[in-house]
């Protein structure tokens, strides 16, 4: 994995303990906001992975996917 794909998971991974350490209510447009901005880090890593060979490729979609799912679960837990 080279150091943008370390890169975004760490920016997610960021993302995600920002959202969780935001004890108040969440308004809808910062939902929305942080939500397309998982989705925004999803697609750079996705367009990253394409480099690999197909083994590689698979473990970088993977950690991709892996990384989007863990943000959307936190994500909805604090607006909720």
């Amino acid at each position: 994995m080279d150091n943008s794909t370390l890169y975004v998971l760490a920016l997610s991974c960021t993302l995600v303990f920002v959202i969780v350490d935001n004890s108040k209510t969440m308004p809808n447009d910062q939902y929305l906001f942080l939500k397309k901005n998982i989705e925004d880090d999803y697609r750079t890593a996705i367009s990253q992975c394409t480099s690999f060979s197909a083994t590689a490729n698979k473990k970088c979609i993977f950690e991709a996917e892996t990384t989007r799912n863990a943000s959307k679960t936190e994500l909805s837990a604090s607006y909720k």
